[in-house]
């Protein structure tokens, strides 16, 4: 097991885990906690469900594949939702079938993909990882079976960067995992 160093990083503990899952917040330097965004995840899915029962309507969530695979999600809260109607498309294919929809206005489509927690909050980032490739890799070997070495022959991607989405692939797996069943 890892140790937990809190307060700058608070971090689960599993079995076989790729990495440390830091939450994210900003520290002073006395370690002061200043924010925390899955904290605001979490409370503005609150504000959204409690809306929509006033409202007797349905949350609907924004995670597409890209996403879900990666991880790259805030458990019960921008994941929490009633209905994922773009969740079984990668990133690449949301933003192709918006591309085509003359009702999305230029300035939406060439925004770069943020959360928008804090001002100049950018996805690919935030990650370390390019949208195109992450779902050329992960289309490549979830859709059409195709092994990592294939994969970076067929469309000249590094080793390194694909064992790099494979990777942040495996924390999606532990937080797809989650709650836990204990059994006996």
């Amino acid at each position: 097991m890892k140790p937990i160093n809190f307060p700058q990083k608070t971090h689960v503990i599993a079995k076989d885990q790729p990495e440390y899952l830091p939450l994210p917040a900003e520290v002073k330097k006395d370690g002061t906690i200043i924010s925390c965004w899955q904290f605001s995840f979490r409370e503005r899915m609150k504000i959204l469900f409690d809306l929509s029962s006033a409202k007797k309507a349905i949350v609907v969530g924004s995670e597409d594949r890209t996403e879900e695979e990666l991880g790259y999600f805030t458990l019960f809260g921008d994941q929490a939702s009633g209905i994922e109607p773009i969740k079984d498309l990668w990133k690449t294919q949301v933003h192709q079938i918006a591309a085509n929809l003359k009702e999305i206005p230029e300035k939406i489509l060439a925004k770069a993909p943020s959360p928008d927690l804090w001002k100049g909050q950018k996805a690919e980032k935030e990650i370390g990882l390019s949208y195109l490739e992450t779902d050329i890799v992960l289309s490549a070997k979830k859709d059409l079976k195709l092994s990592e070495n294939k994969i970076s022959k067929k469309f000249k991607i590094p080793k390194k960067k694909i064992g790099k989405i494979f990777k942040r692939v495996k924390i999606g797996q532990i937080k797809k995992s989650i709650p836990y069943v204990l059994k006996n």
